[in-house]
């Protein structure tokens, strides 16, 4: 059995129903889990098809996985990170049978209306990995949220949008549950559907670089946060191990919807230092990791060091 939570390093770009589930079935996504409740539901309720959970908060990760062992459901995996990037990397054009977006945070105050989910820049990527009977279902208790949605679909010009009463398994949610009024709305891709392409390159290349000279004295560490072409990396402390003789940098890493936190080591080798990701977790080798190996390199040379070698 595949494991309930996928790994960025174990996906394929893109994946298929199959690669992700082990088996060949329907494609269906919810976009913010919650508690699991219903993704839990719903794969118990559709044994047939392969149920998909996204959430960036690791509580809500957390909790559905806890749900989804409890009752020993096989049909269900969840990913723990930014929707659109796991929509426009991994799923590809067609993939995506229907998708659920249930009471979503309709960030009511007007400053903070570019963090709601439904931009019309999301839907056009939803409409792009959806297979042409597919569809997105929006639920929420929000009129004023429910309107923008309907703004967004038309400014996305890409769906066909009714709004019929929400389905039975919408109404068995918590939040369903306690609203006094759902607004619903169906949306399902037109002809005038464009192509959006994939924007994270990953590699299997193992970036480093080797370094002559002394480490630097890293006491105190000052933070550090540099900005490059495709995102920022932030140095945020430096350690020296126990035994042997280096330093380790854990580095935090966002690049277009990605955000990775890694460990950067610094380890005598024959010709000099090796500057090189560290094997912990499971990180993806993408221009980010690239950049950070660039970067703490670069900071060594400004402490006095000389570059040997470098891939990055």
């Amino acid at each position: 059995m595949c494991s309930i939570v996928l790994s960025a390093s174990s996906l394929a770009f893109p994946s298929s129903s199959e690669h992700l589930f082990g088996r060949r079935a329907p494609l269906v996504a919810e976009v913010g889990v919650g508690s699991g409740g219903f993704i839990a539901n719903l794969a118990k309720r559709r044994p047939d098809v392969n149920i998909l959970g996204i959430d960036r908060a690791p509580q809500s990760i957390a909790r559905s996985y806890r749900r989804l062992l409890h009752d020993d459901i096989r049909n269900a995996r969840l990913f723990k990170g930014d929707a659109e990037w796991f929509v426009r990397n991994v799923i590809p054009a067609g993939g995506l049978d229907r998708v659920y977006v249930n009471f979503p945070d309709p960030w009511p105050r007007k400053k903070h209306h570019e963090r709601r989910l439904l931009q019309a820049s999301f839907l056009r990527l939803l409409a792009s990995r959806l297979a042409a009977d597919g569809d997105v279902l929006v639920t929420t208790d929000h009129e004023e949220y429910f309107q923008f949605v309907l703004h967004s679909a038309e400014e996305a010009a890409c769906y066909h949008v009714v709004s019929p009463d929400p389905t039975p398994e919408v109404l068995e949610t918590k939040w369903a549950r306690k609203a006094d009024v759902h607004y619903h709305a169906v949306l399902s891709p037109s002809d005038e559907v464009a192509d959006v392409h994939a924007n994270v390159e990953v590699t299997d290349t193992m970036y480093h670089a080797v370094v002559g000279g002394s480490l630097p004295d890293f006491a105190p560490f000052e933070r550090r946060t540099i900005t490059y072409r495709d995102g920022v990396v932030v140095l945020m402390d430096a350690y020296r191990p126990l035994s042997g003789t280096g330093v380790v940098f854990l580095v935090h890493v966002e690049e277009k919807g990605l955000t990775q936190e890694v460990l950067v080591e610094v380890r005598e080798g024959k010709e000099g230092f090796v500057v090189a990701l560290r094997r912990f977790g499971e990180p993806l080798h993408t221009r980010g990791l690239r950049a950070a190996v660039r970067v703490i390199t670069e900071w060594l040379v400004e402490q006095g060091m000389d570059i040997i070698h470098r891939k990055y």
